[in-house]
């Protein structure tokens, strides 16, 4: 083989490379945009003026201890709940991946589809049976991190679901 056919093949397959990286940084840039707007979005909300108050809504979070606590609660429960999915779906994933990888099991396609599933079914599907199933009261050590399972609680202390 001379040196100019090695030459064209080398340039052939730098060609497609290029092309796939140049894929993947545009996939990553449009990414990385939504996000950025979906940030800029929630700025420029907080800085809309309440038609009842005039006043803007981030100066409302800033001085409403009640908004200001809702929206810390909000966010420590995205914090808890986010922590908590990532271990749980370390601990499963990582020996199923293994098994399904390594051995022959009788019902690896089943096994397969129902690791997929989360995937597949949108969360806000699955989102409303996590707000309907809780367990008694004390039994997660998760309660005391998140301070919204408080106002689930009536009168006389008896931690009546809402």
């Amino acid at each position: 083989m001379s040196s100019n056919q090695e030459t064209n093949t080398m340039h052939a397959g730098e060609g497609r490379d290029l092309f796939f990286r140049a894929l993947l940084f545009s996939l990553l840039f449009a990414y990385v945009g939504f996000i950025l707007a979906v940030l800029c979005a929630d700025v420029l909300w907080l800085g809309r003026h309440d038609p009842g108050t005039g006043k803007s809504y981030l100066y409302k979070l800033a001085t409403d201890v009640e908004v200001w606590e809702e929206t810390k609660a909000a966010f420590w429960l995205s914090v808890v709940s986010a922590f908590v999915t990532s271990i749980l779906a370390l601990i499963v994933a990582v020996p199923a991946a293994y098994a399904l990888s390594r051995f022959r099991l009788p019902f690896a396609k089943v096994i397969d589809t129902l690791i997929d599933l989360p995937i597949v079914i949108p969360p806000p599907k699955i989102a409303p049976w996590g707000t309907k199933i809780r367990p008694p009261r004390g039994v997660l050590p998760v309660r005391l991190c998140i301070p919204s399972f408080r106002a689930c609680e009536d009168d006389s202390g008896s931690g009546a679901s809402c």
